[in-house]
């Protein structure tokens, strides 16, 4: 082994001392990194916490109205097709009842051929009542079915302005921390 000057040492010390203050550097460079990656990490969490407590608060409130809409819409045409059937069932019982009044006055004044006629005439009223009645309710069922595809149509309108909403949150709060991250560099 050979003898160094001191210079020599001095500069070999100084080489050493440059090598463990770049490997603290690169210690702290690491270490710099694993405490943004944790943070974004959290940041993560925390916003999908946030989208899933949002989602979550939209669907209940989209369900709530529309349940409570449902609910009124039924109410109101179950009333209505109960309220229709019983007054035209109290109209024709009214009308059955005087007309069959009048039939059986009637009989005893009229031959047996008019009596007939008139049976016929009250049977083709009743007929065609009743065909009346029938479309009537075709109607009711056709103006139910409309409503009903409007209230579906506005719930996929709904549904589709949520989504745009969230998908907006989303880019906003990324833009948010990607400058977050830009400035701590």
């Amino acid at each position: 082994a050979r003898l160094m000057t001191s210079t020599a040492v001095q500069v070999l010390r100084e080489v050493e001392e440059a090598q463990k203050v770049e490997k603290l550097i690169l210690v702290q460079a690491f270490w710099r990194r694993a405490t943004v990656r944790a943070r974004l990490l959290k940041m993560t969490i925390a916003a999908t916490k946030i989208q899933a407590c949002l989602r979550m608060w939209h669907c209940r409130l989209g369900f709530a109205s529309a349940r409570q809409g449902f609910i009124g819409l039924a109410a109101t045409t179950r009333g209505a097709l109960v309220r229709s059937e019983v007054s035209v069932k109290r109209r024709a019982a009214d009308r059955i009842k005087k007309r069959w009044t009048v039939f059986l006055a009637r009989r005893h004044l009229l031959f047996e051929n008019e009596c007939a006629s008139k049976l016929q005439a009250i049977t083709r009223a009743w007929l065609f009542r009743r065909q009346f009645l029938v479309g009537r309710r075709g109607s009711v069922k056709l103006q139910a079915i409309a409503r009903g595809a409007d209230v579906r149509e506005l719930v996929v309108r709904h549904r589709m302005a949520t989504t745009t909403i969230q998908k907006n949150w989303r880019h906003h709060t990324a833009m948010k921390y990607v400058g977050g991250i830009v400035r701590d560099r």
